[in-house]
Parts: C-alpha cells; structure tokens; sequence
C-alpha cells in the first residue's frame, strides 16, 4: 500500500487528503513509478474544482506532474 493526496468531490484545496491506495502493477506499455515528489499544475486544479469535466470515478488522485523512480516496467514500455 502507498499514500496519496485524494479527493472525494470537486471543490477547493479542502476537499483533498491523504489516503491508503493499493500498489498498481504495470499494464502492457505503461511503467510503475514511485514518485519521490508531485506538483500540482494548473489543469489539475481545474479538474479538481470541477472546471474541467472528467469522467474518472471518485476517489481521484490529483499530482500529474512527478519525479521518482521506476519500480516495475510492462510488457512493450519504453523508457
């Protein structure tokens, strides 16, 4: 299990926490990355006050900008 920063409803920054989620495994090319640290750019805030519609279902992770390293690596990946 890992942490992540959640939220549950569109809104502002108080609708976030930190939560538990289960360790993802690699799908065909896609690669697995701890992340050591996230942003939180501008769209993200979009999507997260609800500005930007998404169909992903709750709780969603919101942090697309990372840096870590890569754990795991599926079938075809390049990186």
């Amino acid at each position: 299990m890992s942490r992540a920063a959640l939220y549950d409803q569109p809104g502002g920054p108080e609708v976030l926490y930190v939560g538990e989620v289960a360790d993802p495994e690699p799908t065909p090319g896609h690669v697995v990355v701890r992340v050591k640290a996230a942003g939180i750019n501008p769209f993200d805030a979009k999507v997260r006050a609800g500005l930007i519609p998404m169909p992903a279902p709750f709780p969603r992770r919101i942090g697309s900008d990372i840096a870590g390293t890569v754990e795991a690596v599926g079938e075809g990946a390049v990186y």
